[in-house]
């Protein structure tokens, strides 16, 4: 017991020194004229802006620098696209910048908790003429040369495999690099349970470690080749998970193969939740926040499902023909990999593949080929310059990888549209899903150890998950309400009714902005969704819009534009609200002679000086008004 106490004591400890926000050295609790910061991330370019991570050294104070730490996310505006950085420079940057904003609408992802997570708490929107280059190449000089040696070999791909789409899924399958890849793949990766697919994950590393032991295999039998053979595979293994950025599966996998290698070198014999602890224990020494990772988590859990469940799965049925077996084995991995993870994943993604065994068993051996067939391509391409011959090779495993790559996608999308290829599940607590994951434990248990106590506890909490699950849908059908977004530079209003959805706004559904912050709450609240906007005329029985008037059952809202600066009414027109837009030429008191309302509202369309002038005008009027921009949404829940 003791010992538990001091292993919990010991995280706490590590937990706090991880903390950087809570140390008197941050550079936030302390003003200065500016920052000396190191790139820690490979610098992604959109347009002209340069998002990167960067490590606080020093501050400049008013005559010499001092000592400071923390992490800061910088965001550079660049005057040219030619301009780039690298791990490793070194910048001196004002002392400007902004905690990470909070997500302001319903069900929207939590990027502040996402960021802390990852040590970083501010961020900074800097142009370039604001920045001074100390020094180039600094920072650990293997990371620095890991990442320029992806950076080649992505450009590698770029050059031979035809396709935007399918250079950017090579680069994310084999490098880990960070590609922007289609919503259209991303949507039918995720909604066929083959997501793990896009990450560099432990399926990866088990490929490159089965090429390994394959390609050393002649050292099998020769007892002097064992050490030299153990330790070049896991020096090798451990700069693939260096060159596809270190995430927490990539580690875990890494720790547990290295593990198994160094007892097989020294005869040992292993137990597999024994490594699997261990790796867990090491990683979180490490790094204590890699417990609250999404991609820990699902991890771990899905090894364990394949420790525990798979061996239960697998001799459930035999088959004695060998082709039969093999789909059969893999079938087994799927299932038990989805059952084990399945709460965690519904609670992330809030969906079921319902065609998962489908989908991995069609793309088992092409991701496999995919996967080797990259490999052998960059080891071509690492020596292009020696020999013309190798510029024919690189073309047609490009032309291969790229055909492979497009099969995969067009297979995958086509299981997508499938009939019920997902279930969408509501978004519930936390404690919802812990629950859920209780009932399938003991339920497992149950039937393992043959205990009828388990069982009766595993289908009482399954009666009461089932009741909340059904009162929580009956509640949802009579459930009406209005949300006005809070977005950055747009406007968007989503009217509910029910699990019917009407949505008011100036995107597009593809624009990164809706998918964000408007779509997370479509998802979770809606299976039936209607698109309006400006021009649309919409006349339904509970929704109409006519020009600049919507209503919602008897709730009336007018959207005030530019096309109302000429405009008076001689009777003033009665609404609930009225939505100031698009930057109208009026003031708040020729507003309310024109109409009769209870709530002003002003989105984010309108431009600063304007919203300045209302906020000034709504003080000595004092006048509510409600400001959409970097606030939370405005939602009305009861409606008149």
């Amino acid at each position: 017991m003791l010992a538990y106490v001091l292993l919990a004591l010991l995280g706490y400890i590590i937990t706090c020194i991880q903390t950087e926000k809570i140390n008197h050295s941050h550079f936030s609790t302390r003003p200065s004229k500016g920052l000396v910061v190191t790139v820690t991330s490979e610098p992604k370019r959109t347009g002209d802006i340069l998002r990167f991570e960067t490590e606080v050294n020093q501050a400049l104070g008013r005559s010499k620098f001092y000592p400071q730490n923390g992490k800061l996310l910088i965001a550079l505006k660049t005057n040219s696209t030619k301009f780039s950085l690298d791990y490793g420079d070194r910048l001196l940057v004002p002392y400007f910048f902004k905690e990470v904003e909070p997500p302001y609408n319903p069900f929207e992802f939590n990027y502040k908790k996402y960021l802390s997570n990852h040590g970083i708490y501010h961020q900074a929107f800097i142009n370039q003429g604001q920045i001074k280059l100390l020094q180039r190449g600094g920072g650990n000089p293997v990371i620095g040369y890991a990442q320029k040696m992806r950076q080649k070999m992505v450009k590698g791909y770029e050059k031979f495999i035809p396709g935007k789409d399918a250079v950017a899924l090579a680069s994310v399958l084999i490098l880990g690099s960070r590609a922007d890849l289609e919503a259209e793949i991303i949507s039918a990766y995720s909604k066929t349970g083959t997501m793990h697919v896009l990450s560099v994950s432990g399926m990866h590393v088990a490929l490159v470690f089965g090429l390994l032991a394959f390609l050393l295999g002649f050292s099998r039998q020769k007892t002097k080749f064992k050490v030299f053979k153990a330790c070049l595979i896991i020096s090798l293994i451990g700069f693939y998970s260096l060159l596809s950025g270190f995430s927490p599966s990539v580690c875990r996998a890494a720790l547990m193969i290295s593990m198994l290698i160094l007892a097989k070198t020294i005869n040992r014999r292993t137990n597999s939740y024994n490594i699997l602890a261990a790796s867990a224990l090491l990683l979180l020494l490490y790094n204590p926040y890699f417990l609250v990772d999404a991609g820990f988590q699902l991890s771990y859990l899905a090894v364990l499902g394949l420790i525990y469940l798979y061996p239960k799965i697998y001799n459930f049925y035999y088959f004695k023909n060998w082709f039969l077996d093999q789909v059969w084995g893999y079938t087994a991995l799927s299932i038990a990999a989805q059952l084990a993870t399945a709460p965690l994943s519904i609670y992330y993604f809030h969906q079921f593949p319902t065609y998962f065994l489908i989908s991995n068993l069609s793309i088992v051996l092409p991701i496999a080929a995919i996967m080797y067939g990259g490999i052998v391509f960059l080891l071509a391409y690492a020596f292009s310059g020696t020999s013309a011959w190798f510029f024919y090779i690189l073309k047609i495993l490009g032309y291969c990888l790229g055909e492979s790559i497009d099969w995969v996608n067009r297979s995958l999308i086509y299981i997508e549209h499938l009939p019920f290829a997902s279930i969408t599940f509501y978004h519930y607590s936390p404690w919802y899903y812990v629950a859920v994951f209780v009932a399938g434990l003991l339920l497992l248990l149950a039937i393992q150890y043959s205990q009828k106590q388990l069982l009766y506890f595993s289908c009482i909490m399954a009666f009461f998950l089932a009741a909340y699950t059904s009162y929580e849908l009956l509640q949802r059908q009579y459930r009406d309400s209005i949300v006005f977004y809070s977005l950055r530079r747009n406007v968007a209003i989503g009217f509910f009714e029910g699990s019917r959805a009407y949505i008011y706004s100036d995107m597009k559904q593809g624009d990164k902005a809706f998918q964000f912050s408007v779509m997370p709450s479509l998802s979770a609240l809606s299976n039936e969704v209607t698109f309006i906007n400006k021009l649309n005329k919409v006349a339904e029985n509970q929704f109409c819009k006519k020009g600049n008037c919507l209503q919602f059952r008897n709730w009336k809202l007018l959207i005030w534009d530019s096309s109302f600066n000429k405009l008076s009414f001689k009777i003033p027109f009665n609404t609930e609200a009225v939505l100031l837009s698009g930057s109208p030429k009026i003031t708040l008191a020729s507003l309310l002679k024109n109409v009769k309302c209870k709530t002003i509202l002003i989105d984010a369309t309108n431009k600063g000086y304007r919203i300045r002038r209302w906020q000034e005008e709504a003080t000595q009027l004092h006048l509510k008004i409600y400001i959409l921009k970097r606030n939370m949404a405005y939602i009305i829940n009861k409606l008149n």
